[in-house]
């Protein structure tokens, strides 16, 4: 995996691929100014929360060096964010509005930033990108789990043996349960899409365990060594990962 594009953030200075930019403003105002003198198109970036604004106007700056065509459809592109706080700063202007009895008031306008992959579907959104969206909440910067969570985004279809499969990442504890079926009359192909994601019972302890062996199928065959990395972190053995052409990662 290879970083083509990088960029970095502080209060009050930014660096693109390694130079200083000038900015002005401080914190949320040096988005704003940034937003306005290089983006200023896209209106619903002054409702979104911090880490919206922030991963866009992040987004935009990387995009707007690379030399490729904008707003095109693209299933070769996937988002992923990591970060070490997720919506936190949402969540707890979310809990002023139902903190008070007496002036009790959930907003829907901050209770929809209570989810940290909202800013991860914007930038899918903007860029008409198809591929996988995701954000990942770490303890620290951690560029192996990144790496792995960043190829974990092309995968792109497993097949079920028996039409149900249990996945879950047991480092993370038993959070998360994904269950899919296959309808073979339905994907010619024989590559089952994942449909449908379901939480664990709340105070389960019961890790979730695999139900049945599964067909990795990649975009890209050289991930394949990094997503069998993922499946052991997650206790599932796949009966083989394979490329789009049928043939053995």
């Amino acid at each position: 995996m290879r970083i083509k594009k990088w960029l970095s953030f502080s209060p009050d200075t930014l660096s693109l691929n390694g130079e200083t930019l000038s900015v002005g403003g401080f914190g949320v105002e040096m988005l704003h100014e940034l937003y306005r003198r290089k983006v200023g198109d896209y209106p619903k970036f002054f409702k979104m929360d911090m880490l919206g604004k922030l991963g866009f106007v992040a987004s935009e700056l990387l995009l707007q060096s690379e030399d490729a065509p904008r707003f095109v459809p693209r299933e070769d592109r996937s988002v992923v964010f990591c970060n070490r706080s997720a919506s936190l700063v949402a969540d707890r202007r979310y809990q002023e509005t139902i903190s008070d009895a007496d002036n009790y008031y959930p907003s829907p306008a901050l209770f929809v930033y209570t989810l940290p992959n909202i800013v991860t579907g914007e930038i899918a959104i903007r860029n008409k990108y198809f591929g996988e969206t995701s954000f990942i909440v770490l303890e620290k910067f951690d560029p192996e789990q990144i790496a792995m969570h960043a190829a974990a985004a092309f995968a792109v279809a497993v097949d079920f043996e028996d039409g149900m499969a249990d996945f879950a990442a047991v480092k993370a504890g038993p959070a998360d349960q994904r269950a899919a079926g296959h309808d073979p009359g339905a994907d010619p192909g024989g590559h089952g899409q994942i449909n449908e994601i379901v939480h664990a019972a709340a105070g389960s302890e019961e890790p979730f365990r695999e139900r049945s062996a599964v067909r990795i199928v990649l975009k890209k065959t050289g991930n394949a060594e990094i997503f069998l990395q993922i499946l052991e972190n997650w206790h599932i053995a796949p009966v083989d990962v394979v490329g789009r052409s049928g043939q053995n990662a």
